[in-house]
């Protein structure tokens, strides 16, 4: 569900201002509704919770009174909004703000907008979340299916054909972007690309046919982009992943973006870095020298990522770390027993900890 906050990004509604209980800023916005009589006994009963509501109050020409009873009665709905065009109301009593802060409803006027362009343009946002939210679940699942035919499925429901090969670029939105703005975007990215557009892995995932991948438009063009590898369309699944995880180190990297398949050993952490067993394998084991440190005062596991990072020269780890050579040997060789036992080679210590750092991310 779009937040008012993201619906109001949109050019149409640009002109409406909060007035009062901008904690609704924050809500959803299931729906659209006018309000355009005066309000009577149950006369409420059509308008629900987070609802955007519109009026001109025209009813309420010349008798304020009852435009205020009409918003508070709104209020007791649950609606999420109510955006009031200054013909008649150009602005809200004490106690009405009061109530709106208290309900979290958000109090909006606005001018020069004409009603119909406002529904037409949030009927349209809503519609094009709708469509994402269900492309997301498809998504969702096709990511989870292990059974090749099953993946084949749900690939061609997306993208309403079944290529031999498929492809993703994944496009991590910078910062909180404006939904309205990223919804656009993406429908544009599909129309251009021919594929289906989703949030995948908190990132925007195009699913295309090998080969029609393209760089994201408009909103999303500064963000880090990652793109898979062509796959068959039974791997669908892997090739989101692939994409997702280009995108994540591009973003690491400082890059405009990345290819899965140009990412070389990095490709093997951002795997690891998936996989539950790996990852407690490898906490696990340097947690052993946190542990030690917390317990002693030490600093056997900063000294033994800086030493992995050294790619095991003692003096240069020193240099970094502002200690003497002999220090940094003496806590790897305690490093070593704790994590490899006695008689351990410094060798094999060594690549057993740069693995593992690496494996972990820490490197």
């Amino acid at each position: 569900m779009l937040s008012l906050e993201a619906v109001l990004r949109h050019p149409a509604l640009c002109g409406m201002r909060c007035v009062a209980g901008r904690g609704g800023l924050a809500r959803g916005v299931a729906n659209v509704a006018f309000l355009d009589y005066e309000p009577t006994q149950g006369s409420y009963a059509n308008f629900y919770r987070d609802e955007l509501v519109l009026s001109t109050m025209l009813f309420a020409k010349g008798q304020p009174a009852l435009a205020w009873q009409a918003m508070e009665g709104l209020m007791r709905r649950g609606v999420t909004a109510i955006a009031v065009k200054t013909v008649f109301i150009r602005e809200f009593p004490p106690q009405v703000c009061a109530m709106a802060e208290r309900t979290g409803t958000a109090l909006l006027l606005y001018d020069g907008v004409y009603l119909e362009d406002v529904i037409a343009a949030v009927k349209g946002m809503l519609g094009q979340s709708a469509a994402f939210e269900k492309k997301d679940r498809l998504a969702a699942r096709l990511a989870r299916e292990q059974q090749p035919a099953r993946c084949e499925r749900l690939a061609q429901r997306l993208l309403g054909a079944a290529p031999p090969q498929v492809q993703c670029t994944a496009c991590a939105l910078p910062g909180q972007a404006a939904a309205g703005a990223w919804l656009e975007a993406a429908a544009h990215w599909e129309a251009a690309c021919g594929g289906a557009a989703f949030r995948f892995g908190g990132m925007l995932v195009l699913l295309c046919a090998a080969g029609r991948a393209g760089m994201p438009p408009g909103a999303l063009c500064a963000a880090a982009v990652g793109t898979s590898e062509a796959l068959p369309l039974a791997c669908a699944g892997r090739a989101m992943e692939e994409s997702v995880r280009a995108a994540r180190y591009a973003q690491a990297q400082g890059l405009p973006a990345a290819e899965y398949a140009a990412m070389g050993v990095q490709a093997l952490c951002a795997a690891a870095q998936q996989d539950w067993y790996v990852q407690r394998f490898c906490s696990a084991w340097l947690g052993t020298l946190r542990s030690y440190d917390e317990k002693n005062a030490t600093a056997l596991y900063e000294t033994a990522l800086c030493y992995a990072r050294c790619h095991g020269d003692a003096a240069l780890a020193a240099k970094r770390l502002f200690q003497h050579p002999n220090t940094v040997r003496y806590r790897m060789q305690k490093a070593k027993v704790l994590l490899c036992g006695e008689g351990a080679e410094d060798k094999a210590f060594y690549e057993q900890l740069y693995l593992c750092a690496f494996l972990h991310g820490d490197l």
